[in-house]
């Protein structure tokens, strides 16, 4: 048997020689695996979920990769679906815990007793997006 590059994968290997008897040898061989990560989740949270009006909010998005490990250095972008209110910064990078995060601002002025705001974060890089709801309450 003879080692090559470290073991994941065996292969057998068959010499002919001349009019003799075949003779197999073990051969093992390295087989490379994809450890690149790539953002392939996000998840938006808001911290608290419903305020008083004029009142903020913290919206935080959560990058994964493939492998569901947080990944830091992602451009995330946020955005107002729809609602009143606002949102500042407009983007983020994520931080070694997967998270980037806004502010969302309530208005003070808006019809009936109770409103729902929607902030959109996304993945620059890949388009994915994830939204979270944000109830606003009068009183």
């Amino acid at each position: 048997m003879k080692r090559m590059n470290g073991v994941l994968a065996t292969a057998a290997a068959c010499l002919l020689w001349g009019a003799g008897p075949a003779q197999a040898e073990s051969v093992e061989l390295d087989v490379a695996q994809s450890t690149t990560s790539m953002a392939s989740s996000i998840t938006s949270s808001a911290n608290p979920e419903a305020i008083l009006r004029g009142k903020t909010s913290a919206v935080s998005a959560t990058v994964l990769d493939q492998f569901g490990a947080s990944m830091g250095g992602v451009s995330v972008s946020f955005s107002m679906v729809s609602g009143p209110g606002s949102i500042g910064p407009a983007s983020g990078t994520t931080d070694s815990s997967g998270s980037a995060s806004t502010t969302y601002a309530a208005p003070w002025n808006f019809p009936g007793k109770s409103i729902l705001a929607v902030v959109r974060s996304c993945i620059v890089q890949n388009g994915l997006c994830s939204d979270v709801t944000i109830t606003i309450r009068k009183h």
